[in-house]
């Protein structure tokens, strides 16, 4: 799994809370590391915030879905309104996580876009 965020707190938050849960977490502080990240690590699922310097997770969505059009990206935002979430489902993203982050509503997530029934 990689998680790309701009803030180094978050990271580091996102890694200590999924890495119990996921074999390998990749961190990524913006869209360009991420998308050099994705070259040589077997990555399955990318957790994108979508406020970012630069390249946002909305533009990361459309570079990952050109280079792997099956890696599912779900939003990391602050800004989990109906709207919102509506919003980025219709974009392309498999999924919207609110932040602060709940993670056993993360990790269920998660095992429902990684592990099909």
């Amino acid at each position: 799994m990689l998680v790309v965020d701009n803030d180094g707190t978050n990271r580091l938050v996102m890694q200590m809370g999924l890495s119990p849960h996921v074999a390998k977490v990749f961190l990524a502080e913006n869209a360009e590391q991420a998308l050099q990240l994705l070259e040589p690590q077997p990555v399955h699922l990318v957790l994108s915030d979508i406020s970012m310097p630069g390249m946002g997770g909305e533009a990361l969505l459309n570079a990952l879905a050109e280079r792997q059009p099956d890696l599912p990206v779900m939003a990391l935002t602050g800004n989990a309104s109906p709207q919102d979430i509506t919003y980025y489902h219709s974009e392309g993203f498999i999924g919207v996580v609110a932040k602060p982050v709940v993670f056993e509503a993360l990790i269920q997530k998660i095992q429902r876009i990684l592990l099909p029934k």
